[in-house]
């Protein structure tokens, strides 16, 4: 008897009289607020069963390298040009500017007509269905690349359409943007090509002609490997001006491939200057031959690949999970808004005490 005396002693000690004071005032009134917070719970619940049911369908693609076109480092150039023309701009990685392309305001407005979406929404302009559409939609590049496209609606399957219906449009116009810049990569080049092949019958009829008149053969001269480097040099330095010819189709003269460009034939002009004259005429006829032959070989390699990707016809992606219309909602949270709302409704019981207390020990 004595211990438990004792120890309802040491407790009221340890106890901070304003929290004794809060538990039996809040104790007194826990039948009101019991009542309160089921009732409250009950709300919580009937909200919950009464909104609509969003279904999310997700989608995963795999985007692949970029094909490139005949010119390698400039393969970006006519879908840089493309992207420009929906009002996007190319980022770092291909995953990034597929990503730009399914939040364009084009992909948009064609899935709205396809699914006659401002009727459902019940908009009137262009404008409000758009924003209400990417409300709905979701996409995410991971760190590996790969591309997560979601779509919510009411209708389960609808959401899932919708969101195969996104990926063929990016598919689509990937298709025509790589169609379009290997046609006119390919076109560019056959034009070069005709030209080069001018030049190199020219040349190849006045060295013919050099050595006829002059009885030798100005090829094979004993600095032949002096004119080799000369010729690579020279090659080097045409093909420089065929590719900023072919860039600045398509960019402006701030651009900074063209400012590469301008410097990398800078820097071949310096070393094309460094290099002793050719005083016999029958020595710079066979230097003008050497270049232009290999001039015309690289042209050639050039416009076959260009050839080769303007036949293809591969998708431009890879999914690698396909939109299936989902079993399960995604929202709402049926369980959290009951939840939260029992805390907030726990909440409010504890301030209700905490001020009734307060005003209790101020006078």
């Amino acid at each position: 008897m004595h211990s438990r005396t004792l120890t309802r002693s040491s407790l009221k000690i340890l106890v901070p009289p304003f929290v004794d004071r809060f538990v039996a005032a809040f104790a007194a009134r826990w039948a009101r607020f019991a009542a309160f917070i089921g009732g409250v719970a009950l709300v919580a619940t009937i909200v919950a069963f009464l909104l609509p049911a969003w279904y999310q369908a997700p989608s995963t693609l795999l985007p692949p390298p970029d094909p490139g076109d005949a010119y390698g480092t400039l393969s970006g150039l006519i879908q840089s040009n493309a992207l420009k023309s929906i009002g996007l701009s190319t980022t770092s990685t291909t995953s990034d500017v597929f990503a730009d392309i399914l939040r364009s305001r084009t992909i948009h407005e064609a899935a709205i007509e396809r699914f006659e979406l401002t009727r459902l929404y019940k908009t009137k302009t262009l404008d409000p269905t758009l924003r209400e559409f990417q409300s709905h939609l979701k996409i995410r590049v991971g760190s590996s690349g790969i591309i997560t496209l979601s779509f919510e609606d009411h209708d389960a399957n609808r959401a899932a359409e919708i969101t195969n219906f996104l990926v063929g449009e990016l598919d689509r116009f990937n298709r025509e943007v790589y169609g379009t810049r290997a046609k006119r990569a390919r076109k560019f080049l056959e034009t070069r090509l005709a030209d080069t092949q001018a030049r190199l019958a020219e040349a190849q009829m006045r060295l013919g002609s050099y050595e006829r008149e002059h009885k030798e053969l100005a090829r094979g001269a004993p600095d032949q490997a002096a004119m080799e480097g000369a010729a690579n040099l020279m090659t080097q330095k045409y093909n420089l001006q065929i590719r900023r010819s072919y860039v600045s189709e398509y960019a402006g003269e701030t651009s900074s491939v063209l400012r590469e460009l301008d410097a990398q034939l800078a820097a071949v002009e310096g070393e094309i200057a460094k290099l002793p004259a050719l005083r016999m005429l029958g020595a710079r006829l066979s230097l003008e031959v050497e270049v232009q032959s290999k001039l015309f070989a690289l042209i050639s390699a050039q416009y076959e690949e260009a050839r080769i990707q303007e036949a293809r016809d591969t998708p431009t992606i890879t999914v690698l999970d396909v939109a299936r219309a989902p079993e399960t909602r995604e929202r709402p949270k049926r369980r959290l808004i009951v939840m939260a709302s029992v805390l907030i409704a726990l909440g409010f019981c504890v301030g209700y005490v905490l001020l009734e207390l307060r005003a209790v020990i101020r006078p």
